[in-house]
C-alpha cells in the first residue's frame, strides 16, 4: 500500500523511456492554495506526467496504470 513513507518505491519506471520516476507537489497552505500532486518522468526531454491529483496516493495509482499487453 502507498505510504507517504513508501511512495517512492511503488513508483514504476517512465512507460515510454524506461527513466525513473518522481512524485512533483505543488501548492501551499499557507496560500490556502490546495496541494497537488502529479508524478512526472525524471527524463527531461521525456516530459509525460500525469493530471494534477489533490490525492498522492491517486496520482501515483495514475502513473502506475498500464495498458495491457495486446497479443499478436
Amino acid at each position: 500500500m502507498t505510504t507517504p513513507e513508501n511512495w517512492r518505491a511503488d513508483l514504476l519506471p517512465c512507460p515510454f523511456c524506461g527513466h525513473p520516476a518522481f512524485l512533483h507537489p505543488r501548492g501551499d497552505n499557507a496560500t490556502r492554495e490546495r496541494k497537488q500532486h502529479h508524478v512526472i518522468c525524471g527524463r527531461s526531454s521525456c516530459g509525460i506526467a500525469t493530471l494534477w491529483r489533490e490525492n498522492p496516493v491517486r496520482a501515483i495509482a495514475d502513473w502506475n496504470r498500464r495498458s495491457p499487453e495486446v497479443q499478436p
